[in-house]
């Protein structure tokens, strides 16, 4: 019987694309068919990002998952400059001065390429900023 395998990460600085992540700490659970990730921090575009959720598989069900997303005072134009996604969905904020902070979590199910299945997909957010 297999009691699962708990990795902990400790890195000075991540490179993912562009962007350089800073003092990433975290910890993953892999047991049972889920991959947990705990309290996953790390400093970024002037401000710091935690992360915390499963990903789950079971036989003859689609995969499911459940994160949370916190991010405290990002500097809006490093944003805009630095993630694709916020190019993507946000353009206005080419234009933006100031900080951002955010709490997302979503939940849902998976289908074929590992796409979200709207559908069934559920979450929560909200977004704050001081003097944009």
């Amino acid at each position: 019987m297999c009691n699962g395998i708990t990795l902990r990460a400790d890195a000075d600085t991540v490179k993912y694309g562009d962007l350089a992540l800073h003092n990433a700490r975290g910890v993953l659970h892999v047991k049972d068919q889920r991959v947990t990730l705990e309290d996953f921090t790390m400093d970024l575009l002037g401000g710091a990002l935690t992360m915390k959720g499963f990903y789950e598989t079971q036989p003859n069900q689609r995969p499911t998952f459940d994160f949370a997303l916190d991010v405290a005072a990002i500097d809006a134009g490093a944003a805009f400059a630095g993630i694709r996604t916020v190019q993507a969905f946000a353009p206005i904020a080419r234009y933006a001065q100031g900080d951002v902070s955010a709490q997302l979590k979503l939940a849902g199910e998976l289908g074929a390429n590992m796409v979200p299945v709207l559908a069934n997909l559920s979450g929560l957010g909200s977004l704050l900023t001081s003097s944009i």
